[in-house]
């Protein structure tokens, strides 16, 4: 895979030094769990058995989340492309947890996740990741991060519409609650990673 260094443009000054190192560090990690054929197989026999007697082409994602937080669970979830090999945990109590997806070629995969739990202060919070690899439409990505009752009726079609207008790196911080949500992703048309990092 190519050199997971991120390629910022200038509008990614908004990326700290320290920022960009986590994520780089992230998609890293995330592409070494591409090593592991096990969770990537059974994602593709998954699309297979989806459309019998058609031979695919895939593209593979796999993607890394760190925390500095306190214990979240999963508020919300959506796949619009792709199936996961490794999926992202319920209760994301480690520091970091990793997933793996695969898509079909020409479709890509596209998915989005939402965390919550408790900030600094105590408040109920809520952490949003979105991502897309798709072979014509390049690597995308998306965050928000709040108050927890902001995601609680999600309008998923918005997310992605926001997504896809996305680059391929993201970060957004909101004053009120001090949180914090970063996300990049870098590699080729077949084989990419993902970064997220959530604190607050």
């Amino acid at each position: 895979m190519a050199s997971a260094q991120l390629m910022m443009k200038k509008e990614a000054m908004e990326l700290t030094s320290e920022e960009k190192a986590v994520l780089d560090k992230l998609i890293e990690e995330a592409s070494n769990k591409v090593k592991d054929p096990k969770p990537q197989q059974e994602a593709q026999d998954l699309l297979q058995k989806a459309q019998p007697g058609i031979k695919l082409q895939y593209q593979h994602l796999s993607g890394a989340i760190m925390k500095s937080t306190k214990a979240l669970e999963l508020h919300n979830c959506q796949t619009w492309h792709g199936y996961f090999g490794l999926s992202y945990p319920k209760k994301f109590e480690k520091p970091s947890c990793c997933f793996t997806q695969v898509g079909v070629l020409g479709k890509g995969c596209a998915a989005g996740v939402v965390y919550k739990g408790k900030n600094k202060r105590g408040d109920e919070c809520g952490w949003l990741l979105a991502w897309s690899f798709h072979s014509r439409g390049g690597r995308k990505v998306y965050c928000d991060c709040g108050v927890i009752r902001k995601f609680d009726k999600l309008d998923w079609n918005e997310v992605k519409a926001q997504l896809d207008k996305s680059p391929a790196w993201a970060k957004h911080h909101d004053d009120e609650t001090g949180t914090t949500a970063l996300a990049a992703m870098a590699g080729t048309d077949t084989l990419a990673g993902f970064g997220g990092y959530l604190s607050g």
